[in-house]
């Protein structure tokens, strides 16, 4: 056997054996990038919701228009990842990343209607007919993000129940945690309620706010761990728990924007009555997290626990494990080829 057919052999045969673990790294990758994508694409529609609260709530068309140059920020970051999905993404996904990709172009182009009438409007605050094209130009913008979001969320959450290996100790863990955090969501928002009725403190209710943001934000990865993991027999709790959390999140928005309204006319029994009824909408989402998370955790510690693989079975997955055996077929060969 000559040389060169030998090493030929020896590549074939290190690639063969590499590649199962390249797989799972590249789709491991390609959800990170669709979650960063999910990530900038829900950052780009809070931003545009968000500016018709500082123009109508604040008459702020400064602040709008700060909030217009974060929102090019998030669209313009977006170009790379959508673009590196698009090429790398698994055939399987190949549609919906076609669709993100032609999404993010359509969003580009309505960026510039969007930002043109946002000028117009500006500058004629009084005129209804300006005040119309910019709403039209912000909901075609929204809808875009919104779509980008979510089928980038659909990648992502499918590859990882392709990859996933979460055994279900570590699925009540999560839903342990989410159960927790929704708890103190709720608590946060049943508390700011007494914070301004009991002790007229509206700055400790904001305090608490805050607070409540951030148990909202700490729910994001669990509840995305659990909606990927979760086992088959619990996937429609986890679904609802997930649509929950966006739509919290999304309430939230409206909570805050009320808070500061209410904060700032006090007395405004229609204000007080806005504000309390989009309360009773973010806390009714954190209790259905909070009570769907709690049933998944103790029907998993109800289920008897399952019987342990023998250990050889799991061999390929040590880590190192397709590195050595490469190595021992490249030694085996050059010992073959010292005795010919």
């Amino acid at each position: 056997m000559k040389i060169g057919n030998i090493l030929i052999f020896t590549f074939i045969f290190i690639v063969l054996v590499a590649t199962p673990s390249m797989a799972h790294s590249h789709d491991d990758n390609i959800e990170s990038v669709a979650g960063n994508i999910h990530e900038l694409a829900h950052l780009a529609d809070r931003a545009a919701h968000d500016m018709r609260h500082d123009i109508e709530d604040e008459n702020d068309f400064n602040k709008a228009e700060e909030r217009m140059e974060s929102l090019r920020g998030y669209i313009i970051d977006l170009g790379d990842p959508v673009h590196v999905l698009y090429s790398d993404v698994p055939a399987s996904h190949a549609a919906t990343a076609d669709e993100i990709h032609d999404d993010l172009h359509d969003l580009q182009d309505e960026f510039q209607n969007f930002e043109a009438a946002f000028q117009a409007y500006k500058e004629n605050p009084d005129d209804e007919t300006l005040r119309d094209e910019w709403m039209d130009s912000r909901s075609d913008l929204r809808n875009l993000a919104q779509n980008i979001r979510d089928n980038a969320e659909t990648i992502k959450d499918e590859l990882g129940h392709e990859t996933s290996h979460s055994d279900d100790g570590d699925i009540k863990s999560v839903a342990a945690n989410i159960h927790e955090l929704a708890h103190l969501a709720d608590r946060a928002a049943h508390d700011m309620r007494h914070d301004i009725e009991d002790e007229n403190d509206f700055n400790k209710a904001e305090e608490r706010m805050e607070s409540l943001r951030g148990y909202i934000i700490d729910l994001g990865d669990p509840i995305h761990v659990l909606y990927s993991d979760v086992p088959a027999s619990h996937a429609a709790t986890a679904d609802e728990i997930h649509d929950d959390l966006h739509d919290m999140q999304d309430e939230f928005q409206n909570f805050e924007a009320a808070f500061q309204a209410y904060k700032e006319n006090p007395d405004d029994e229609t204000l007080s009555d806005e504000w309390m009824d989009s309360r009773s909408d973010l806390r009714n989402f954190a209790q259905n997290i909070r009570d769907n998370a709690e049933t998944i955790k103790d029907e998993l510690e109800s289920e008897p626990a399952p019987e342990p693989e023998p250990e050889f079975e799991d061999i390929e997955e040590s880590p190192g494990f397709e590195t050595i055996f490469a190595l021992a077929g490249v030694l085996a060969v050059a010992l073959f080829a010292r005795r010919k």
